[in-house]
């Protein structure tokens, strides 16, 4: 399926007069839902399968307008069955992001990750020394050939934000600091020239400790630093577009995981800022994931961070949190089930943004030292 997230497109998928206002964010014209469906987790049998096609069909037609995937994700399970969604709507209409870097398998092919490791190896795709601890690789030709993959499982020509994943993963492995910031520059080239093919539209990082954790900690990525990447990278492959094609960071936050609003953990101009703030400076995307923490959040929202947020579940309570946070664009949570996308879609509908709310709950748990 050829095309990509449009204006327009996003603009008639999008459903405020039955939603809300709130539930969508304007980002260089698109219309985005500030909650997406993502799609880590689920089983692989038949049915979860069927489930899974059947709720990004659903959470499309309630008018979410961003997916979230990766190619690990299930075995590239996930990837393949939004694929069978998107086969069935406007293209223009859905922002598609997708990530590349860890070494999976193949559900479908009955193939473990060692198995698809190997065989990358024995075609030549990789080098060992490019892989870190088999679980881990960033290098142009890997990168290209889960691009190449991905937009396979996906049935698309473009897509819309693609992600390294995880790249504080070498770092947290004993890679250097200085290799990390050489191989990134090597992939963001790489993306930068599939940007100019017409097989992304964008680019950015999706990380898990890598943005919250102080420099003194070994995992620590420097968002700068990825920024000078990407412009080195931009200048290195020469395609003539006027500037690079960073567009955006994932990071976790929810009402535990606050380091990306709470914690100057970037530098920024000479002074240390939270990751969102870094984000918004730069101009990028921000996605967020663990809304929910698998659910671990549930049952353990306060009465009175509920009133401050103005709901009454703790569903509601934590992803109107997630979702509200200065700096974030769309909140990333798990719709495995028709019934999952149901429920969340639900528990936002009407509800205008709340970023003040969440500061106010973000200062207070700073002085409080403990979760709200």
């Amino acid at each position: 399926m050829d095309g990509h997230a449009t204006p327009e497109g996003t603009r008639s998928r999008a459903q405020p007069d039955t939603l809300g206002e709130g539930f969508y964010r304007e980002v260089d014209g698109l219309t985005l839902s500030t909650i997406g469906m993502g799609s880590y987790l689920g089983d692989t049998d038949d049915q979860a399968r069927e489930d899974y096609v059947t709720s990004a069909r659903r959470a499309l037609d309630h008018g979410v307008t961003l997916l979230d995937t990766a190619i690990n994700y299930r075995h590239q399970a996930s990837e393949r069955d939004l694929g069978q969604a998107l086969a069935e709507v406007d293209r223009e209409g859905v922002f598609v992001v997708t990530k590349g870097g860890f070494i999976h398998g193949d559900i479908d092919a009955d193939q473990n990750t060692r198995e698809y490791l190997q065989a990358r190896l024995d075609e030549g795709l990789v080098d060992e020394d490019e892989v870190v601890r088999d679980m881990h690789c960033v290098s142009p030709a890997y990168l290209r050939h889960e691009l190449e993959t991905s937009l396979d499982n996906l049935g698309l020509d473009t897509v819309d934000l693609y992600m390294v994943h995880n790249p504080e993963t070498q770092l947290d492995q004993g890679v250097a600091e200085e290799v990390v910031y050489d191989r990134l520059e090597a992939a963001f080239t790489e993306l930068e020239r599939q940007r100019a093919d017409g097989a992304i539209e964008g680019y950015g990082i999706a990380t898990w400790d890598g943005l919250r954790v102080p420099p003194t900690e070994d995992g620590h990525l420097s968002l700068s630093r990825v920024v000078e990447a990407a412009e080195a990278a931009h200048a290195q492959a020469d395609t003539g577009y006027g500037e690079p094609g960073l567009a955006g960071v994932q990071l976790p936050f929810n009402m535990h995981l606050l380091e990306a609003a709470a914690v100057p953990t970037q530098p920024h101009q000479g002074e240390p800022v939270p990751a969102f703030a870094a984000i918004e400076a730069h101009d990028l995307i921000a996605l967020t994931s663990a809304s929910l923490m698998q659910g671990g959040l549930l049952g353990r929202v306060t009465e009175q961070a509920r009133e401050l947020l103005g709901v009454d579940t703790d569903l509601a309570a934590a992803l109107q949190f997630a979702r509200s946070a200065p700096g974030a664009t769309t909140a990333l949570v798990g719709m495995g089930t028709p019934a999952h996308v149901d429920e969340n879609v639900e528990a936002l509908a009407g509800l205008d943004l709340a970023p003040e709310t969440v500061e106010e709950i973000v200062g207070g748990v700073q002085q409080r030292g403990r979760g709200p």
